[in-house]
């Protein structure tokens, strides 16, 4: 079964980046994980919305520093090079 993949944008207290990196990248779900400023970029995958609900507001909220994210839903993947695959696009 396919997951669902989230990228999520976590924005960070600036003095906190580093450590907030180092927890997040120790959740299992984390994929990967950028460091871009005083955000942290990340791409999680979950069995489902309500699951990513669930780590956003049991895990991500609960992390001193983490001032606000953004979450992205990915509804289709048009290139994945996890998985070395194009899709066409359509036009």
């Amino acid at each position: 079964m396919e997951r669902l993949l989230a990228f999520i944008d976590v924005f960070a207290d600036p003095s906190k980046v580093r450590e907030i990196s180092g927890n997040l990248a120790r959740l299992p779900n984390v994929e990967e994980l950028y460091e871009t400023g005083d955000s942290l970029f990340s791409v999680v995958s979950e069995a489902n919305v309500e699951e990513i609900r669930k780590f956003l507001n049991g895990k991500v909220r609960n992390i001193p520093g983490v001032r606000c994210g953004l979450t992205y839903f990915v509804l289709d993947a048009r290139r994945d090079v996890r998985k070395g695959s194009r899709r066409p696009s359509s036009q």
